[in-house]
């Protein structure tokens, strides 16, 4: 069993971010709610790549992502 990384230590001192979509997933229309999320993926050396992606509600489609070799502080969704 591979042993479990963890990425993210959260700032107690920071307010967690707002549930903006209530934890409703749905959408009728397309462009009306876009959600987005950070996958941290292994590589060789026990480094990390971070896979930042953007996912359209209505179609649940792709709507953009970006890969990046380092954590970049201070970036918002």
């Amino acid at each position: 069993m591979r042993r479990q990384r963890r990425t993210i230590v959260p700032d107690p001192s920071v307010a967690r971010a707002a549930d903006l979509i209530g934890r409703n997933f749905s959408a009728k229309r397309p462009t009306t709610k876009d959600v987005g999320g950070i996958t941290y993926l292994p590589i060789n050396g026990g480094k990390f790549c971070n896979l930042a992606t953007v996912i359209g509600l209505a179609s649940r489609h792709l709507a953009g992502c970006a890969i990046a070799l380092a954590s970049v502080v201070g970036v918002r969704f």
